[in-house]
């Protein structure tokens, strides 16, 4: 993801169940950036 490679939005952090869904919690200090959506659309 570009957002992340340039370092818009951070990764605080990742839990795992394995064989089930992944989580991962996201953050940006530019507010005209929706971090969630850029994540998943």
């Amino acid at each position: 993801m570009p957002e992340i490679s340039e370092g818009t939005i951070e990764i605080k952090a990742i839990a795992r169940d394995p064989g089930y869904r992944s989580k991962i919690a996201v953050k940006t200090y530019d507010g005209r950036i929706d971090p969630v959506g850029a994540c998943v659309g």
